[in-house]
């Protein structure tokens, strides 16, 4: 049996319901973090919870309270203290029936799952074809159909990811992670100030690095300004650091993180390194 934690009590999953009224439903109103749990631990549970807050309130949502030992009593329950587990913290919007953002009471839902290891394996990025902009894009909102949508593109192109680009034709994100480069000793990555999530695990990775003595350098560039010398990543809670083998038409070096004998970049960006 499976347990969630639902509205401040742990219960058994198929116990939980969330009333045909909730703006989540609704709308696909509300914001969420994913927390990738290991041998029992949440990695980066205290930023993920501060992101979380912050989003909430960006959106005048009123986050419920949620303690660490309250997600660790999940862990305990779920019995996953081995293993890959994804835990999902939802806040919803709530019952409010305004068409606009007014302050509102959530409801707070966390489902603990077990999840495959993440893989090493190289990946193969596609292009979106069409221009990405959300009004929400910094958010990790509920409205996940966007996403889907490149997701559903890069199956149909036979390739693993999309980048998506802004109407100048500016690198943003993937459907699920954020780009990040290596080359001569400097990180880049788009820009923040880009209609992008800036993720958590690539904030952790830009702390890691930058006490390595890398420079970092949050860019707008275009596709055809990708070096070709550098060493590409996909990075997400989930997922971690992954070593990107093409984009596009073009094929790039390939760093596994983690892997003996290869280049310095990749000793540094691998995920036990942030831990």
């Amino acid at each position: 049996m499976s347990f969630v934690y639902y509205e401040g009590a742990f219960m058994p999953d198929e116990e939980a319901r969330i009333p045909i009224s909730d703006r989540g439903l609704l709308f696909g109103d509300g914001a969420y973090a994913t927390i990738q749990v290991r041998e029992g631990t949440p990695l980066f549970v205290e930023t993920h919870l501060e992101r979380l807050q912050e989003q909430c309130h960006s959106l005048n949502l009123l986050m419920p309270p949620l303690t660490q030992a309250t997600i660790f009593e999940l862990i305990r329950l779920n019995q996953a203290q081995s293993g890959i587990w994804r835990l999902k913290v939802i806040v919803t919007g709530g019952d409010e029936t305004a068409l606009y953002l007014p302050e509102r009471e959530g409801r707070l839902l966390m489902i603990l799952k077990p999840s495959e290891a993440p893989s090493n394996e190289p990946l193969k990025i596609g292009i979106f074809p069409h221009p990405f902009h959300l009004c929400h894009a910094s958010f990790k909102s509920l409205a996940h159909l966007n996403r889907l949508y490149i997701m559903e593109e890069a199956r149909k192109q036979g390739v693993d990811d999309c980048l998506t680009l802004t109407e100048n034709e500016i690198v943003l994100e993937l459907a699920f992670g954020n780009l990040c480069w290596v080359i001569e000793k400097t990180f880049y990555t788009p820009s923040r100030n880009l209609p992008l999530y800036f993720g958590v695990t690539l904030t952790k990775i830009i702390e890691r690095v930058k006490s390595q003595g890398y420079r970092i350098e949050e860019v707008e560039v275009g596709v055809e300004e990708l070096p070709q010398g550098a060493a590409y990543f996909r990075t997400n809670s989930m997922g971690g650091i992954r070593p990107i083998a093409q984009i596009g038409l073009n094929s790039f070096r390939c760093l596994v993180p983690g892997e003996p004998g290869q280049l310095e970049e990749a000793q540094v960006l691998q995920m036990d390194s942030l831990l």
